[in-house]
């Protein structure tokens, strides 16, 4: 499976001292010259850096992160000095995947704000530089080296889900286009410096969008927040104001083509939070399962409980369900064959099976499962985010439900076959034969 590939059991050491290589380091160094393998995946590579740059900040700052509700400059810095975006990016959106599922599975971890954060820099924002004809390229520099932070801008306290009802509105203005809106509970506003804005084309009509690059240090933008919320406490969800004026290289894709255009990003959103939830899970059912192994009540342990046993067997079977269902979006996406149905459907599934697993595994811990030494509760907070954002569940089973109202002939000429046996099983043809005559 694509996930054997990302099973945190390699770390990167020097060939000759055999001591643990620095995130700088691994940046620098040729896969072939690390041991113990004679060859890494790039996946490999990129668990290996991003696990080595969280080492390198410390366990402090992750507990502020979390604790301040606000996200250092600090991580995008160094997981750039590392390369570790550059060599997500180097081969492009589809190939750079398994890097990136890679590098998410260990930042979600430690921080789902964090890891929500990064995300979105790197599977929105460049995402959509890296599929943007106009895209600046001196930005996508700054971007893979982590001096810019991006963020996308789109909902607004009217609605989020629906895009083609943004208020935000943006005109030309001279050889220029002025932005006006509002937009709230934007992740990771406060620590970006640049945001993805969605706008409306006043003179096009409703549903002609056109996505922006706006530095969020222009005169004009302001930041409020940020929000308190449930869960990702590192990621601040801020409200934004927009009076500003920007260039015409701030376009991204094409003018009034934005809804296509940020529906394909959210493609790899949808996995990017879907792996993400995948490796929560993964951690909190190992994690409940060694501790039901070594918990005892009324002398046995919880696992030789049968109805406790057959609870975290049907957890375990619904991980695998979810994982299985990531693995096969992201192998078709590096086919080229990828879809918004398959990143739809695993969005939903990963989302739902997420919160129910978490919140099963924070069961069998009992208290030590609601409190927060324990990540289970934290875990189950976090993933409670992904059954909102990046489209509803209600939204996401809309979507769905319109792409099964599609014609299928060869079924229509199997049901008008069996209504015709059916007919004839008990007569019925012969008595409509013989009423005609």
């Amino acid at each position: 499976m694509f996930y054997d590939l990302l099973e945190p059991t390699i770390d990167l050491v020097d060939a000759d001292t055999g001591d643990s290589l620095t995130s700088a380091q691994i940046a620098t160094t040729d896969p072939v010259d690390a041991a113990p393998c004679a060859a890494l995946s790039a996946a490999q590579i990129a668990r290996s850096t991003t696990r080595s740059v969280l080492a390198e900040l410390g366990p402090d700052a992750v507990a502020g992160w979390e604790r301040d509700g606000h996200l250092s400059h600090d991580l995008f810095r160094a997981m750039g000095d590392a390369g570790v975006f550059r060599r997500r990016w180097a081969e492009g959106p589809n190939e750079g995947l398994p890097q990136a599922i890679a590098m998410l599975d260990e930042l979600a971890i430690v921080s789902g704000g964090a890891s929500l954060a990064v995300s979105i820099h790197s599977e929105v924002f460049l995402t959509a530089l890296h599929l943007s004809r106009r895209r600046d390229h001196d930005l996508v520099e700054r971007a893979l080296d982590g001096s810019v932070i991006g963020c996308l801008a789109a909902t607004e306290p009217t609605g989020g889900s629906d895009l083609s009802r943004l208020r935000t509105v943006a005109w030309r203005e001279g050889g220029e286009w002025r932005i006006r809106g509002e937009k709230r509970y934007i992740t990771n506003a406060a620590t970006a410096t640049h945001g993805l804005v969605v706008a409306r084309n006043r003179d096009a009509g409703v549903g002609r969008l056109t996505l922006f690059v706006v530095p969020l240090d222009e005169p004009g933008v302001t930041i409020v927040g940020g929000f308190d919320k449930l869960g990702t406490s590192a990621a601040e969800a801020c409200h934004l104001t927009f009076d500003v004026s920007v260039p015409a290289s701030a376009v991204v894709g094409p003018i009034g083509g934005g809804l296509p255009f940020v529906t394909r990003c959210l493609w790899f959103e949808r996995i990017a939070v879907s792996a993400q939830l995948v490796a929560t899970m993964r951690h909190g059912l190992r994690l409940t399962t060694a501790y039901m192994r070594r918990r005892h009540q009324f002398e046995s342990r919880l696992i030789d409980k049968q109805a406790l046993r057959h609870r975290l067997v049907d957890c375990w079977t619904a991980f695998e369900t979810a994982q299985l269902m990531l693995d096969r979006t992201i192998e078709r996406m590096l086919a080229g064959n990828g879809r918004a149905r398959e990143t739809v459907m695993c969005k939903l599934l990963c989302a739902t099976t997420a919160t129910r697993v978490h919140d099963e595994c924070i069961q069998f811990l009992g208290g030590r499962g609601y409190t927060s030494n324990y990540p289970l509760e934290r875990f189950w907070r976090d993933a409670r985010l992904a059954r909102i954002g990046g489209g509803t569940d209600e939204v996401m089973r809309e979507l769905l439900g319109s792409m099964l109202d599609i014609g299928d002939p060869e079924m229509e000429t199997l049901l008008d076959r069996l209504d015709a046996d059916d007919i004839a099983s008990i007569g019925l043809d012969q008595l409509q034969e013989r009423k005609d005559t």
